[in-house]
């Protein structure tokens, strides 16, 4: 009830990326143990992909993605055996001050007996003027999917990058004009206009 309750109460400071917001906006992931913690059984859970299930740190999981020897699970800060995250709260915010400020309030706001296993600050956007550079060493947003639908036109030169909502977002057809099927519960769609996120450090 606890964790429910808490989810309610940041409701409305989640954004679902339907505009830029003028202060600042969070978004959140929940993992399986999260969702267990919500109240979802196990039979709804089954509903969701077997690796979302699993997590990553499953041993088949970490063998299968190369996660072994010094890259194990047990080495990780978080994310490991006994160290299991059940929720991620992204906050993006206009400046560092508010970042910081909503940071701060967030983690007054969690429920009794949660904790913050790491914080970790992301760099800032460089201005428009500047290429945006991902980890790896590689520009980012060259080839970005365009979905389609999300914009009234495309220019003719990006149409190899229009792809269908449901390559991205659940509960919409693929490109193979195929709908996966979306986790459910008690006949209620829990996917509908949701979507998959992997973090990884």
């Amino acid at each position: 009830q606890a964790n429910r309750a808490w989810l309610k109460a940041i409701e409305d400071a989640i954004g679902y990326g339907e505009g830029i917001p003028d202060r600042s906006t969070l978004v959140i992931g929940l993992s399986a143990t999260g969702l267990r913690k919500l109240g979802l059984d196990e039979q709804a859970l089954a509903t969701f992909p077997t690796a979302f299930q699993h997590g990553m740190a499953a041993p088949w999981r970490s063998r299968a993605l190369g996660d072994v020897g010094r890259n194990a699970p047990e080495t990780w800060t978080w994310g490991g055996p006994g160290n299991e995250a059940d929720a991620i709260l992204n906050v993006y915010a206009r400046t560092d001050r508010i970042r910081d400020e909503e940071t701060r309030q967030q983690i007054t706001q969690l429920p009794a007996g949660a904790k913050v296993l790491r914080e970790i600050r992301l760099a800032n956007l460089p201005p428009p003027d500047q290429p945006v550079i991902e980890p790896f060493g590689f520009r980012d947003g060259v080839s970005q999917p365009i979905v389609r639908g999300a914009r009234r036109w495309v220019l003719a030169r990006n149409a190899i990058h229009v792809v269908e909502p449901g390559e991205l977002i659940l509960g919409y057809e693929d490109n193979s004009k195929h709908k996966p099927p979306s986790p459910s519960a008690g006949g209620q769609d829990l996917g509908f206009n949701g979507t998959y996120l992997v973090v990884r450090q």
